[in-house]
């Protein structure tokens, strides 16, 4: 449970730091 929740909140964070700018990434982190 805990891999699959890791695994997704990494490729959310992947994504995001392909499609916002690095301050939102910053912002939001």
């Amino acid at each position: 449970m805990t891999g699959h929740q890791d695994n997704t909140h990494g490729l959310i964070m992947y994504l995001a730091r392909h499609t916002t700018p690095p301050s939102l990434i910053l912002e939001h982190a």
